[in-house]
């Protein structure tokens, strides 16, 4: 007889799978298309560029947009803002974008983003670990924790002078939506063009759902939708089927720009199945 735990893993599999959902590797699950339609369509208007990227850590995302931008001859009009609070990886993040200087202006903030200013713990996996987060363990793993600053996006672009975010990718392992609420001031006055964010079962420890995303974009100029390697799914409405908490990144695109990306309308109909 087959036994309940490869029956298990397999169905887990095969779910996750006709969901498009679990893989965290920017060239497959839809981050690479966004990145390029992105360069190519704003190198073709010949604007220059604002993106964030929150959750740096090594700077692997802000790599790939780089070489996404040189291959549309956009990285002179690319500026990126960095930010990663964790000691070790923001080292690596620093010697990993200088090499970029004279090309792209990458600016390196050593703090958090999140829904207040201040200071907050961090929860250290590790050094340069993907899983560093503002958000406790909810298994008890024992963590290392360490003060680190946190500002909000409006009190940064304020700071900075900065007028509008094009791209703001967010990676915060888990506290993705108080990043979101800590730029609504961008937000209502329609400044960010997309905004990323990355959800997963980290998003329990910070006690958030996917249902927070869909209420804040209610009432502004956008429309929530999910990552996928062929474009856009965007999604017509929330439903608890999506409450799952596989790895998937959701965007937020304003209304005015969904004809630069490649994109379709989806929703979950009665059979709780997309459609």
């Amino acid at each position: 007889m087959i036994g309940r735990r490869f029956v298990w893993r397999l169905g887990r599999a095969l779910y996750i799978r006709a969901r498009g959902e679990g893989v965290n590797d920017i060239a497959r699950n839809g981050e690479a298309r966004m990145q390029r339609e992105f360069s190519e369509w704003r190198a073709k208007l010949g604007l220059q560029s604002v993106a964030f990227d929150v959750g740096a850590n090594r700077g692997q995302w802000t790599r790939s947009l780089i070489e996404t931008a040189r291959h549309s001859n956009a990285a002179h009009l690319l500026e990126i803002h960095a930010f990663e609070p964790a000691q070790d990886a923001f080292r690596m993040l620093d010697a990993s974008c200088a090499r970029d200087e004279s090309e792209v202006k990458v600016h390196r903030v050593e703090c958090a983003l999140s829904s207040v200013d201040g200071e907050a713990p961090l929860h250290v996996a590790g050094p340069a670990a993907g899983t560093n987060s503002l958000h406790a363990d909810a298994a008890g793993t024992p963590l290392q924790t360490v003060r680190v600053l946190v500002r909000t996006a409006d009190t940064y672009c304020k700071e900075r002078g900065i007028d509008e975010v094009h791209l703001f990718k967010c990676d915060a392992e888990g506290h993705d939506p108080e990043v979101l609420v800590g730029a609504k001031g961008l937000f209502d006055g329609a400044k960010i063009g997309v905004f990323q964010l990355e959800y997963n079962h980290r998003w329990v420890y910070g006690r958030h759902f996917l249902k927070d995303v869909f209420d804040f974009a209610h009432g502004r100029p956008y429309r929530v939708g999910r990552l996928t390697p062929r474009g856009i799914e965007m999604i017509q409405q929330w439903h608890p089927e999506l409450e799952r908490f596989f790895e998937t990144h959701y965007v937020l695109v304003r209304e005015d720009l969904l004809q630069a990306y490649s994109h379709r309308l989806t929703t979950i109909d009665t059979s709780n199945t997309y459609a």
